[in-house]
C-alpha cells in the first residue's frame, strides 16, 4: 500500500527540480559521472552537511552539460543502502570503485572537506572506474565553499576536455553559487536529505509507516523554509519546496489512512506557486535553467 501511493506520487508528480532548471540534452552523453558524498573532516556542526551538499551541487550543475550523464543522488542513496555500503567506507578507493561499477559510472569524484582558520580546503580525486586508478587529484583552498565548488566543477569539465561557451560557464556558476549563505545551504541540504528518504521508500519498497512519511514531508518543507528565510532568492530551495509539496499532494490523494483531497489540492496549488516563484527568480538572474 505504502509503496503504491509513493510510486504513484513519484510518477504523477508534475514538479521536478531537474525539469525546472536543467537543460534538455541536445547531444548523446559521453561520460557517466558519479559524485560521491565528500567526507567532512570537521567537528563543527555548521559544516556537517557540506559533504552531501557539495555532491548535490556538483551533480545538479553538471547535469546541464550534454556530454555528461550524472548519477542522481536518489539512485546513489538507494544503491548505497541496498548494497550495505557504509558512508565512511567510501573513502576507501576499492569500495568507491565497487560502488561506481554497480552504478554504471565511468568517472567517480570523491573527496574531503577541511576547515581551518575560517578557510576551507577541498581535496578531490577523479577516478577511472574501469581501471580503478586515480587519473587526477586536486586541492583547492579558500574562504568560500561555494567558490571551491565552482572550481571543482571547472576541473571536472577540463578533465573531460569539454568546451563550453562563456554563457554555459556562467550558468553553471549560477547553480554552484545559487546561494552564498552557509545557513541556507545547510538547511537546503538537510531538506534534500529528508526528501530523498521518501524517494528511497519508493525505490527500495521499505515498509515505512505513513505517519513517519508525513513527518519526513513536514521536516523537508521546514528545512526548505529555513533555507528560504536565510536567502529569499535561493531558487533551488524554493523549487525543492515546490517539488516536495507536489509529492505531498499526491501522497494525500492516494493514501488510505491519511487521504485528504482538500489538503491535496491546497498543496498542489502551493507547489505551483513555488515553482512559479523559482522560475521568476531564475529568469531575473538570467539563468538558462528555465
Amino acid at each position: 500500500m505504502i509503496k503504491y501511493f509513493i510510486k504513484k506520487a513519484v510518477k504523477l508528480s508534475l514538479i521536478s527540480t531537474a525539469s525546472i532548471f536543467l537543460l534538455s540534452l541536445s547531444a548523446e552523453a559521453k561520460k557517466t559521472i558519479a559524485v560521491l558524498p565528500f567526507e567532512v573532516l570537521s567537528e563543527d556542526p555548521e559544516y556537517k552537511q557540506f559533504g552531501i551538499g557539495t555532491m548535490d551541487t556538483l551533480s545538479v550543475a553538471l547535469t546541464s552539460i550534454p556530454e555528461f550523464t550524472m548519477i542522481d543522488r536518489g539512485r546513489m542513496t538507494n544503491t548505497i543502502k541496498e548494497q550495505a555500503f557504509q558512508q565512511s567506507g567510501l573513502a576507501d578507493l576499492s569500495q568507491s570503485v565497487k560502488l561506481g561499477k554497480i552504478l554504471g559510472a565511468e568517472i567517480l569524484v570523491t573527496g574531503t572537506i577541511q576547515s581551518f582558520d575560517k578557510k576551507f580546503r577541498v581535496t578531490a580525486s577523479f577516478i577511472d572506474v574501469q581501471t580503478g586508478k586515480i587519473v587526477q587529484a586536486s586541492k583547492v583552498t579558500g574562504e568560500n565553499i561555494f567558490d571551491l565548488q565552482d572550481q571543482l566543477a571547472d576541473q571536472i569539465i577540463l578533465l573531460e576536455n569539454v568546451k563550453l561557451s562563456s554563457q554555459q560557464r556562467q550558468e553553471i556558476s549560477k547553480i554552484t553559487k545559487a546561494t552564498t549563505n552557509n545557513l541556507a545551504f545547510d538547511n537546503y541540504t538537510n531538506g534534500k536529505t529528508e526528501y530523498y528518504k521518501l524517494l528511497n521508500v519508493a525505490l527500495t519498497g521499505e515498509n515505512m509507516p505513513e505517519t513517519q512519511q508525513l513527518e519526513l514531508f513536514n521536516k523537508a518543507i521546514e528545512y526548505f523554509d529555513k533555507a528560504i528565510e536565510a536567502d529569499s532568492n535561493y531558487f533551488l530551495a524554493i523549487a525543492s519546496k515546490g517539488e516536495t509539496q507536489g509529492l505531498l499532494s499526491k501522497f494525500l490523494k492516494f493514501s488510505e489512512t491519511n487521504k485528504d483531497l482538500k489538503k491535496s489540492e491546497e498543496y498542489l496549488k502551493k507547489a505551483e506557486e513555488n515553482v512559479e516563484a523559482a522560475y521568476k527568480i531564475s529568469n531575473n538572474s538570467g539563468s538558462m535553467y528555465k
